[in-house]
C-alpha cells in the first residue's frame, strides 16, 4: 500500500493517539517553472509569524522565519505558525526518543511509519527560486531492511512524475557506504543533481542535515547550485546544470519524513525538520550551537605550504691566543764509550766480579 492510500493518524503528546480523518492530497495546482538559468531574484530573511514558541532551540529557529517548522516531537504543530498540518502513519508503536538537549523527537521502525505534511506552495523551490531544508536524523541501522537499490529516502517531496527533491541515505553494504545525500529533480524524474557527504557513521549517530537548492544562485555555468551540510559545515556543493540540466518546479505531492514515497522507509529518529524560503545555511552552526551537540569534525584540508628550512650559519667563533712557544733546549751531550773491563796487573780480566754477582732466591 502507496503512502497516499494509508490511513493516517495524528499524534498528541508521546503515547497519545487521536483520531483524525485520512489525509488528502491538496488538489493539484498549476506549475510554475523558475526563470531561464542565470536569473537572479533576491530572496531575503522575512520576518517570523505570530509569537515565539517556548523552550529555547524552538525559539532560535522560529526567529529564523522557517516556512515550516515542525519539531516531531508528539504534536502536530508548525511552529512557524503558518498551518501546515502534520498526520502520522497509523502505527500505535510509533515512538520517540531524546535529541541531544533533550527534546523530542520521532522514531520510525523502518517498515511503514511516516509522517506527511500536505503540499504547499512554501515547500517547494519555486516559491523564491530557494529552499533550505533542515532536520536532525539519527539512524539507528546502517543497513536498512526496506531500502530500493541500496538506499532509502527519509525525507522528500515527489511521487511518480511530481518529483522535485530528496533526502537519501545509503546502506554500508553498498557501493557507497552510509553516504548521506540530497537531490532536486525535475518533475519527470530521472537523474537529479545533488551533492553528498561520506563519513564512517556508527548507529545511534544524530547528524544535523542540511540542504539548501538554489536556483537563483547561478555558477560558472549559468546553473544553480545544491549544496549540503553537516553539523553546519559545508560538505559539497554542486550545479544543477552538470548534464542534468534541472529546473526545479512545483508538483502536487506532499513533503513526507521517514519516506518519499513508500519505496522505502527509515529506521531511525527524526526531529526539528524547518524548511526556508531562502538560504539560511548561516543560522545552522547556531542551531547546531543551541542543540549541544558535539560537532563532526570538518573535512580534512590541505595542510599548508612548509615554509622551506633556511640554512644555518654557524656562529662565527673568535681566534684563540697562539700558544707560547716552547724554550729550546741545548742539545744532549754526545754518548759515553764503554768503560773497559777491569784487569789485573798482568793486564787479564778480573774475576773478582763475578763473586759478587751470585743469584739471589727467587
Amino acid at each position: 500500500m502507496s503512502p497516499a492510500h494509508m490511513p493516517q493518524l495524528g499524534l498528541g503528546r508521546r503515547g497519545l493517539l487521536g483520531a483524525l480523518a485520512a489525509s488528502a492530497f491538496v488538489a493539484a495546482t498549476p506549475r510554475r517553472a523558475l526563470a531561464a538559468p542565470g536569473a537572479s531574484t533576491a530572496a531575503a530573511q522575512p520576518v517570523p509569524a505570530g509569537a515565539a514558541p517556548p523552550g529555547v532551540y524552538d525559539a532560535l529557529v522560529w526567529s529564523h522565519a522557517p516556512a515550516a517548522f515542525l519539531p516531531l516531537d508528539g504534536s502536530r504543530d508548525d511552529l512557524s505558525n503558518r498551518q501546515h498540518a502534520s498526520s502520522y502513519s497509523a502505527s500505535d508503536a510509533t515512538g520517540f526518543t531524546s535529541l541531544p538537549n533533550g527534546d523530542d523527537a520521532v522514531t520510525f521502525d523502518g517498515a511503514s511509519q511516516f509522517v506527511e505534511i500536505a503540499d504547499s506552495a512554501d515547500l517547494s523551490v519555486t516559491a523564491t527560486g530557494v529552499l533550505t531544508i533542515e532536520a536532525w536524523m539519527r539512524p539507528d541501522t546502517l543497513d536498512f531492511p526496506r531500502s530500493e537499490n541500496g538506499y532509502v529516502h527519509w525525507l522528500g517531496k515527489g511521487t511518480s512524475a511530481e518529483h522535485e527533491y530528496v533526502a537519501r541515505m545509503y546502506n554500508r553494504a553498498s557501493a557507497r557506504p552510509s553516504r548521506i545525500s540530497g537531490y532536486a529533480f525535475n518533475l519527470g524524474g530521472g537523474l537529479g543533481a545533488g551533492s553528498y557527504f561520506e563519513d564512517d557513521l556508527q548507529p545511534g549517530t544524530w547528524v544535523h542535515y542540511g540542504l539548501v537548492i538554489n536556483a537563483n544562485d547561478s555558477g560558472s555555468d549559468g546553473w544553480g547550485t545544491v549544496r549540503i551540510y553537516r553539523d553546519g559545515v559545508l560538505r559539497d556543493a554542486d550545479s544543477l546544470g552538470g548534464g542534468y540540466s534541472i529546473v526545479p518546479a512545483r508538483g502536487s505531492a506532499p513533503l513526507r519524513i521517514g519516506t518519499r514515497d513508500g519505496k522505502s522507509f527509515f529506521h531511525g529518529a527524526v526531529g526539528k525538520v524547518a524548511i526556508y524560503n531562502y538560504d539560511a545555511s548561516h543560522h545552522f552552526r547556531s542551531h547546531v550551537q543551541q542543540m549541544g551537540h558535539f560537532e563532526a569534525d570538518p573535512p580534512p584540508t590541505a595542510p599548508p605550504a612548509e615554509t622551506p628550512e633556511q640554512p644555518v650559519t654557524p656562529p662565527e667563533v673568535p681566534p684563540s691566543a697562539p700558544e707560547p712557544a716552547m724554550p729550546e733546549l741545548p742539545p744532549a751531550p754526545p754518548a759515553l764509550p764503554p768503560s773497559p773491563a777491569p784487569t789485573d796487573k798482568r793486564g787479564r780480566r778480573c774475576r773478582r766480579r763475578r763473586h759478587h754477582q751470585r743469584r739471589r732466591p727467587a
